[in-house]
Formats: structure tokens, sequence, C-alpha cells
């Protein structure tokens, strides 16, 4: 039967061909004619939207203008739309820190002879070490201290979840967001010179402000022992790199400290089962006059030790 067909075939060339220049002629006017495409685009639609403020930071343009024109198009709003908001500004903010942080360390590796690619890769198993370990280290902190609460404020992230309900909410506070524009336009023909810090401590919380205070009166004591003493510019940058070196140690002790001390709590709570009100550690007291006795002893530590350094030979 197929080799008589194709006997046939062979025989009318001309009847077969007219034949198929018919048949692709209907298929092409069908095809025209079908109301679904037959190869349809797969692909989603998207909307780039590519936003310059000069003077802004990454995270600021994000959040006050690509956020809202995003939501806008998406039609998002509720608790979803506050969601998507916190999810591209915590994309944005990490990437914008991340970098800011790499800088720094590439910096770093570059003056101690580093290689580059054994600095990225450093980088690389860095971020990804991070990325795996804080998600748990931010629920047993909020487990244990709650974040933005008295015991952990979250100063950033509270300001960035009232900007994300307000813009989904439409109900922004757009007269302080334009006071503040203007205030901070104000630092800067005034000649401020940290308009970012004065903009940051207006809404740190009282005790973070005041221990940051702290700090810079320690600085001026010791500037005035280094004054006092006519100090010469190596002696200074020997001072200055001791308290550095100091301040730093105290800032990441007393993180570590508190996250060891929430892994202990979230063990008696969790492992012991011990009642509410319970502690594993021993409760010393909560008086006033026992936590200003720690002072003299920072004292020591920034003014006392930085100028002992700022004295001592040269470091090699």
């Amino acid at each position: 039967m197929l080799n008589q067909l194709i006997r046939f075939a062979l025989a009318q060339r001309a009847l077969v061909l007219a034949t198929a220049v018919v048949l692709l002629v209907l298929g092409v006017k069908k095809t025209l004619e079908l109301p679904v495409e037959v190869l349809p685009d797969l692909t989603k639609p998207t909307v780039t939207l590519l936003t310059e403020a000069p003077g802004y930071a990454p995270e600021e343009v994000e959040t006050l203008i690509t956020v809202p024109l995003e939501n806008a198009l998406m039609g998002v709003t509720g608790v979803k739309g506050v969601a998507g908001v916190l999810g591209v500004a915590g994309v944005v903010c990490c990437a914008a820190g991340v970098a800011g942080d790499m800088i720094q360390d590439l910096k770093v590796g570059h003056i101690l002879g580093g290689t580059p690619w054994r600095m990225e890769l450093a980088e690389v198993i860095g971020v990804i070490g991070a990325a795996i370990a804080l998600p748990v280290v931010l629920a047993v902190l909020d487990q244990v201290y709650t974040i933005g609460s008295v015991e952990l404020p979250a100063p950033q992230a509270g300001l960035m979840a009232l900007m994300a309900q307000g813009i989904v909410g439409g109900e922004m506070a757009w007269p302080l967001v334009i006071v503040g524009i203007f205030f901070g336009i104000g630092l800067i023909l005034i000649g401020a010179p940290a308009p970012m810090l004065i903009a940051v401590g207006m809404y740190l919380p009282f005790p973070t402000t005041s221990a940051v205070f702290v700090g810079g009166v320690f600085k001026s004591i010791l500037e005035w022992f280094m004054n006092s003493r006519e100090a010469s510019d190596e002696e200074r940058k020997r001072g200055d790199n001791a308290g550095i070196l100091v301040a730093s140690g105290l800032i990441a002790g007393q993180s570590l400290m508190a996250l060891a001390l929430a892994f202990v709590v979230l063990y008696g709570s969790v492992v012991m089962k011990l009642p509410e009100g319970e502690k594993v550690l021993p409760h010393l007291a909560e008086n006033f006059w026992a936590g200003l006795a720690v002072y003299p002893l920072l004292l020591v530590l920034l003014v006392a030790l930085p100028l002992w350094r700022s004295r001592s030979a040269n470091m090699q």
C-alpha cells in the first residue's frame, strides 16, 4: 500500500505539488485566523524602573521612589504589600551593605598582601555563611529579647516598617518626610560637620545616643591629655589606634555576649523547661550606682590605655 502511494506521487508530480501548495495556503490562512497563538510568549510581563535621585542613598531611592511605583503597578496592598515592600527593600539594603563591607575587606586585604581571587573566595564564603547563620541568630534573639523591644531595640527596622506601611496603605506622613528633607538641606547649607550622624541620632533610642555621647566625652578627654603634653603626630596615631581597637572590641564583645546569653536563656526555657521568671544564670542586681561604677573602668580602657600606648615605642 505504501509502495503504491509512493509510485503514484512520483508519477503525478504536478498534482502532488499543487495539492501541497493549496494545503500550505490554507494552513497559513487558518493559522492567522486562530484566536489563540500556537506559539505564545510564555514570559511574564515585566516593567523596568530606572530611578535617578542624586544625593539619596540606595535604600532611600528604593523605599521612597522605586517601591511605591512597583506597588502601584502591581496593585499590592495589605499585609502582602508590606511584605513585598520589606522584601524588596531588604534585598537592596543587603546588597548595599555587603558591597560596602566588601570594599573595606578588599582594601584591607590588598594592604596585607592578599591575592584577588583568594579575597573574593573568602568574601563568597563569608556571605554564604552569614546567610545561613543569620536567620537562626535573628530567630533566637527575637525569641528571647523580642526584636523592637526595650531589651533589643531595632530603630532602623522599625523605621523601615513604618515607611512600608505608609507606602502600601497610602498613609505616609509626607509632611514629616518633607520637613526632614529641608532639615537635611539646612544642615548642609550651614556646614554641619556630619549631617548623616545628626539625622541618625534623631531616630536612635536614647540609651544608644547617650553611649555615643559618652564615647565622645572620653575622646575629648584623651585629646586634652594629648594636647597638654604636646604629643607628636606619631604618638597621637598610636593612641587613636589603641582607642579604636579597644572600642571595637567592646562593641563586638557586647554583641557576642548578648547572643551567648540569648542561647543560654533559650536553653533554659526549651531544654531545661524552667518556669517563667526562673533564670539559668544568677541575677546580681539592677542598680543605677552599680552600672555607674562601670564608667571608671571604661575611662581606664579608653583613655589611660591609649595614653600608655602612645608613649610606648613604635610597634613593628
